[in-house]
Order: structure tokens, then C-alpha cells, then sequence
């Protein structure tokens, strides 16, 4: 079971995509404005691109709000990162990020949790001000309430730049 930053995943998903979640056929969103769609040829390609569109927001924005994902998809993009950070390209010290999802009764530190894999896969190893992460508490005694806090916190902040990855089976993921 996975806790959403609110029970009524239509509104929190508008605010993350704003009015990107339903396309049809013709890459259009729900608006009828054209998407811009970009098939690469390898995930090695589109890793690069994501990573170079987040660099790109954070140095035109260094307090750029960052929604984040876990999974399979990210994990080269939050490599090149690193690198990004390593090699003194980037910094992430006055980003806010804001991560989709976690599971219901998983303690952040248990380490199947999403929370733990973005540690694990990036705030560890960059400079991410821990007052700027922001993750939902899966371990919460009260999930409504908790998924409430996370849904008020999401109403009250306009996310830059949402990563999002395709699942095998096709679902959109965010963890």
C-alpha cells in the first residue's frame, strides 16, 4: 500500500502536472495544448536530458522546488546529478524537493522505503539542506492525517519541475 500526498489523486495530480495527467492519442493534455513528446533512443540519452533540464532549472533558480521519484527511471538521472555536484557544476543547498509517495507503515530509515532510496540514491551524497527535503512520513500513527500535512504542504508550494517515470506495466510513477 502506498500513501499519495492526498486521497483525491486527481487534485494533487493537477497541481504536480499541471493539467498534463490525461493525454489522448494526439499528445494533447486535458487543456487541448499540444505536449511536447520526445522518444530517445536509449535510456542513457533521456537520463542525460532529464538531467541537464533539472540542471538547467536549478541554475536558473537556485530555490527551485524539485518533485522527485524513485525507482528504476531516476537512478541514472540522479547519477549525473552527483556528478553535476561533484565535479562543483551545481549546487542543491537552496532546493526544496518534494518526493510523490511513500509506503504505508515503512519507517524512513527502513530500507525498502522511498524515502530511504532517496538518500541512498541522492540526498546523501549532495547538498541538499535537510529543512528543504520533504518526504511523507510512512511510519505516521495516523496516515489520513499524515497525507493531509502532505497535501497542505503540496496546496501551498508551486512545484518548478515534477520527475515522474514510466512503470513496466505503463502506470506513471513517482515511486
Amino acid at each position: 500500500m502506498t500513501i499519495w500526498p492526498d486521497h483525491v489523486w486527481p487534485r494533487t495530480s493537477a497541481q504536480f502536472l499541471k493539467g498534463f495527467r490525461l493525454m489522448d492519442h494526439l499528445h494533447r493534455d486535458v487543456h487541448g495544448r499540444a505536449l511536447n513528446v520526445t522518444i530517445f533512443p536509449t535510456p542513457e540519452d533521456a537520463s542525460t536530458t532529464v538531467a541537464e533540464l533539472i540542471l538547467s532549472v536549478v541554475r536558473a533558480k537556485p530555490t527551485a522546488v524539485l518533485g522527485l521519484a524513485t525507482g528504476q527511471t531516476p537512478r541514472q538521472v540522479y547519477a549525473k546529478l552527483l556528478n553535476a555536484v561533484e565535479s562543483g557544476h551545481i549546487s542543491f543547498a537552496r532546493a526544496t524537493t518534494f518526493n510523490l509517495d511513500e509506503y504505508c507503515g515503512l519507517a524512513g530509515s527502513h530500507a525498502d522505503s522511498f524515502a530511504a532510496y532517496m538518500y541512498r540514491e541522492l540526498f546523501d551524497k549532495a547538498d541538499f539542506d535537510q529543512q528543504r527535503i520533504n518526504l511523507i512520513d510512512g511510519a505516521a500513527e495516523d496516515e489520513t492525517a499524515e497525507a493531509a500535512r502532505y497535501a497542505r504542504l503540496l496546496d501551498e508550494t508551486m512545484i518548478d519541475l515534477q520527475l515522474l517515470g514510466i512503470g513496466s506495466n505503463g502506470h506513471i510513477v513517482g515511486g
